[in-house]
């Protein structure tokens, strides 16, 4: 899903961005190449065959590889991964701690609280505090309901290549 931000810098010229958020095949494709680049392993593709990835999907290596690490996993007791599904900001914090988990790479938690605390999902408070010096809030929101854009994924993956040495 693109979003169209449009902002005026004066009142004769507007200024438009696009923003891109990341689908869940996608990220499955990033992180297991992520994984492999600073592991310098080839994670295996199992033969997991979900009912809603395409056999000929370019992401299916992807998703079958973050599978088989167990960074993502299908989202549903029926076989599904959702690959089209847009990434949210707290389950992204859940696959990044597995991800650096796997990889060797340390994170530290956040001691003080988000002012949006409430807003975090149960299951996933303790990875987005672990996570959220990869994610660089200037604020001390966590917005965890909102998606994952590229540009922030991109500077996730700097971080994270940063840490690994």
């Amino acid at each position: 899903k693109a979003v169209c931000i449009v902002d005026s810098e004066n009142d004769y010229k507007l200024k438009m961005d696009s923003v891109r958020f990341v689908k869940r095949s996608e990220a499955a494709d990033m992180f297991s190449k992520l994984y492999e680049e600073i592991t310098g392993k080839v994670a295996d593709a199992n033969s997991i065959e979900y009912n809603d990835v395409d056999a000929d999907s370019k992401y299916k290596n992807g998703i079958q590889k973050c599978t088989s690490l167990g960074i993502m996993n299908g989202t549903d007791e029926e076989n599904n991964f959702s690959p089209n599904k847009v990434l949210r900001r707290e389950q992204a914090a859940v696959i990044l701690e597995r991800l650096c988990n796997l990889s060797g790479i340390e994170l530290e938690d956040k001691t003080e609280k988000y002012d949006d605390d409430e807003k975090i999902s149960d299951w996933a408070k303790e990875s987005v505090y672990k996570t959220a010096e990869l994610f660089e809030r200037s604020d001390n929101v966590y917005n965890p309901q909102e998606y994952v854009t590229y540009d922030e994924l991109e500077g996730i993956i700097e971080r994270i290549t940063s840490k690994a040495g």
